[in-house]
């Protein structure tokens, strides 16, 4: 991932499937699932959704084949990541479907960096749909659960949407 994030997408991506194939190979589900998270996420971010939906997919069902819910609201995150950019009005319906469910299984886990990471998601589909009051709120609410990290990226991120929502609620 490290290639990939840096800037050099064909060759992260490469390396990360040659990876993914390993840990197969190897037997290590953990880490399998979650590199095939890392990989439809990547995958998606440059535009290759189709191959972004099979990882994820088998994502999915290797977790719930094997038990790891410790991962399933990341997955479903990723998954409703990659519903969106299919751009239908289904694939919308079925985002925020994924988000609220990938939410409401990291709160019941007790996931408090999955929850702001699906939050901050879910609000930055809502302000697209112009429901900033609801966004900022379940943002909001979130958020201010956290007494340490400020410093991570998702934190940073969750921090710098707050803002922009602040500001547009009070925006004539």
């Amino acid at each position: 991932m490290v290639k990939f994030r840096s800037g050099d997408h064909s060759s992260g991506l490469l390396l990360l499937g040659e990876a993914i194939d390993e840990l197969r190979e190897a037997g290590f589900a953990l880490y399998h699932t979650a590199a095939l998270c890392e990989y439809a996420g990547a995958l998606g971010s440059v535009g290759e959704i189709a191959r972004a939906q099979v990882a994820i997919n088998e994502a999915l069902a290797q977790s719930k084949r094997n038990d790891e819910l410790w991962c399933m609201p990341e997955l479903l995150r990723v998954k409703a990541e990659l519903l969106l950019l299919e751009a239908d009005s289904n694939g919308v319906s079925a985002a925020e479907n994924h988000f609220q469910k990938s939410f409401a299984l990291a709160r019941q886990q007790g996931a408090l960096s999955w929850e702001l990471r699906t939050a901050t998601s879910l609000a930055r589909l809502q302000k697209k749909q112009r429901r900033e009051e609801q966004a900022q709120k379940l943002l909001a609410a979130t958020y201010a659960r956290f007494t340490e990290g400020f410093g991570t990226a998702d934190v940073r991120a969750a921090k710098l949407l707050l803002g922009e929502l602040n500001q547009e609620r009070f925006l004539p």
